[in-house]
């Protein structure tokens, strides 16, 4: 795992993104362990397709 990114629907009082996007970053750990060790995004915005709660997008390296 390389980096885990999250965006939220959210108002604008919302300011619990970290907590929320704990959620995504503690699965990739209890998954991968130590290799899911990741850096991280989390971004709050007004509108997601299909008006989505959340949006969680990673990026794997894949060694041969």
């Amino acid at each position: 795992m390389v980096r885990l990114g999250g965006f939220f629907n959210v108002g604008t009082t919302f300011d619990a993104l970290p907590q929320a996007m704990n959620g995504a970053s503690d699965l990739v750990a209890e998954l991968f362990g130590a290799q899911g060790r990741h850096a991280r995004t989390t971004v709050g915005v007004s509108h997601l397709p299909l008006n989505a709660l959340a949006e969680i997008e990673a990026v794997f390296e894949i060694k041969a």
